[in-house]
């Protein structure tokens, strides 16, 4: 883009520029005040993925207390990152605006069950990722864990 283009782009979309800005800070002071969340969301994750991984895998090796899931050939420590907290914030963000810019096509109050359904899919998504990169690490010699 030649810089002749730039200062009527900026004029163009610096609304967009702008509100984007404000919604990544509102975005990142949210998660500020939310990381003390983070650690009853990962117990239940890591209670939900020991469920999920009794049923597909073999003597799986569960220590709550350590917060490590795995097989007897490949453990993980379920952490606060791993709790899908990150990504339910992220989830509620990119709905609301949805909700937000389609507000004359979509049916109120109805659509508002867009966001706790939007959580609730982005929570079970981390618990079965978890799940199935367990999976994956107990089985050293297949080729996706090799790459």
């Amino acid at each position: 883009i030649p810089p002749s283009d730039w200062l009527p782009l900026w004029h163009r979309w610096s609304a967009v520029f702008v509100a984007g800005m404000a919604v990544g800070l509102v975005v990142w002071i949210a998660g500020q005040f939310a990381s003390r969340l983070w650690e009853s969301l990962a117990a239940s994750t890591l209670w939900l993925v020991h469920d999920l991984l009794k049923q597909c895998a073999e003597d799986v090796v569960f220590l709550p207390a350590q917060r490590v899931i795995g097989t007897a050939t490949f453990q993980v420590e379920i952490e606060g990152p791993c709790s899908s907290f990150e990504g339910m914030g992220l989830m509620l963000v990119l709905i609301a605006s949805f909700l937000v810019i389609s507000r004359q096509v979509l049916r109120f109050p109805r659509a508002l069950w867009l966001l706790p359904l939007g959580c609730l899919l982005s929570y079970l998504g981390n618990v079965v990722r978890i799940v199935v990169l367990i999976w994956l690490g107990n089985y050293p010699k297949t080729p996706v864990v090799l790459m």
